[in-house]
C-alpha cells in the first residue's frame, strides 16, 4: 500500500503538469481568435467614427442651407399672396398718395396722423 502511494504521487505531478499545459495551450488558443476579432473590430470602429466626424459638419450644413432656402421661400410666398391681395394694394397706393400730398420726408410722414388714419381706415 504504501509503495501505491509513492508511485500515485510520482505520477500526480505529471498529471497536473500535463493538465496544466494543455490549459495553458487550450487559452491561448482560445484568446487568439478573440484578439483577432477584438482588433478587428476596434479598426473598423475607429474608421466609421473617423468618417462620421468628416460627414457630420457637411450634414449639418446641408440642414441649414435646407432651413435658409425653406424660410426665404416662405417669405417670398408670403409676398406673393400679399401682393395679389386688393386691400394690400388699396393700402399701399392710398399710403403714397398721402405721402406725396404731404410734402414731408418719409420718415416724417410715417409717424405722422395721415399715416396712422389711413392704416387704420384700411387695414387687413
Amino acid at each position: 500500500m504504501n509503495q501505491d502511494l509513492l508511485e500515485e504521487q510520482k505520477s500526480s505531478p505529471r498529471k497536473q503538469s500535463l493538465f496544466t499545459k494543455l490549459i495553458i495551450w487550450f487559452t491561448l488558443i482560445s484568446l487568439v481568435p478573440v484578439i483577432l476579432v477584438s482588433l478587428i473590430s476596434y479598426y473598423q470602429a475607429k474608421t466609421s467614427l473617423r468618417q462620421a466626424a468628416i460627414n457630420e459638419p457637411e450634414h449639418a450644413s446641408n440642414l441649414t442651407v435646407r432651413y435658409i432656402q425653406d424660410w426665404f421661400d416662405y417669405r417670398f410666398t408670403d409676398l406673393v399672396s400679399h401682393s395679389n391681395d386688393v386691400q394690400y394694394k388699396a393700402l399701399l397706393s392710398s399710403l403714397v398718395e398721402g405721402f406725396q400730398y404731404s410734402n414731408q420726408p418719409l420718415m416724417e410722414y410715417v409717424y405722422s396722423y395721415d399715416w396712422a388714419s389711413r392704416v387704420d381706415r384700411l387695414s387687413v
